[in-house]
């Protein structure tokens, strides 16, 4: 049962994102909850494509979290 209680059960709520596994094991969270279509091998292609959707989200997330260059003052 590892760190577990007998009898426990997970739970999350209606809505909520379980990110635990796809942070685990290094894949897309899409990726990880891709149902009848993860059967085929065809899905290690769409695979791929979650991966660099990913990146660029988070290449545009970290261009705006970066500071913008203070205007330097007119001499």
């Amino acid at each position: 049962m590892g760190d577990r209680p007998a009898g426990w059960v997970p739970f999350w709520p209606l809505g909520s994102l379980q990110m635990e596994f796809s942070q685990t094991h290094n894949i897309p969270w899409k990726a990880s909850i891709g149902g009848k279509d993860s059967l085929y091998p065809e899905f290690l292609d769409k695979i791929q494509q979650f991966r660099a959707e990913e990146a660029a989200q988070k290449a545009e997330e970290a261009k705006k979290a970066a500071p913008t260059p203070a205007a330097r003052p007119k001499r």
